[in-house]
């Protein structure tokens, strides 16, 4: 998703405003969406968002970046032209103050990879959900709450690649194809 579409609520009046207008759009788009995720926002003592990711390969970690948001530009912003109304991230406001505000760090959306040592207890949480999932690769996201606690935001299946080889000379779809060879023969 780009980390488009992630909208965050402050209260129960901003989310029944955000449902009802994606409501809206459905109808206007005839495009209907069947899911809605409704996650508890995790509290950071980050000023910008940012996370923690873990490359999982064949039940062992690989490598490990943060993803730092890019701070110009909102991808997080919803606008309905019925009441010419911007939310983003559950507070009005007007159009010309949108570069303050993101929810979600992500690359696709012009965020920045750097490297990262995970801690042993992230490591550990990334492989136990990873075999969970019954998943052969896996980049597992994180943020952390304001003690340091961390909280796992989602698996990705297909991940981007491309910055862990800059940052590691790791080559993932290299190391991918020499797994399904020995594994299956393929």
């Amino acid at each position: 998703s780009g980390g488009l579409g992630i909208l965050k609520a402050d209260n129960k009046n901003d989310l029944l405003n955000i449902i009802n207008l994606i409501q809206q759009k459905e109808i206007e788009s005839e495009q209907y969406l069947d899911k809605i995720i409704i996650q508890k926002f995790i509290e950071s003592t980050q000023d910008f968002p940012i996370s923690t990711r873990i490359y999982v390969l064949n039940n062992k970690v690989t490598c490990s970046t943060k993803i730092v948001a890019k701070l110009e530009k909102d991808q997080n912003v919803f606008e309905t032209d019925l009441e010419k109304t911007i939310f983003v991230n559950g507070k009005e406001i007007h159009s010309h103050n949108i570069n303050n505000y993101n929810v979600v760090a992500n690359v696709i959306s012009g965020g920045s990879v750097i490297p990262n040592v995970a801690t042993e207890y992230e490591k550990e949480i990334a492989l136990k959900v990873t075999k969970h999932l019954n998943l052969e690769f896996t980049a597992m996201d994180f943020v952390h709450d304001v003690e340091g606690n961390p909280y796992v935001l989602e698996a990705n299946i297909s991940p981007q690649v491309y910055k862990t080889h800059l940052l590691y000379k790791i080559h993932h779809p290299k190391m991918i194809y020499n797994f399904l060879q020995e594994e299956y023969g393929i």
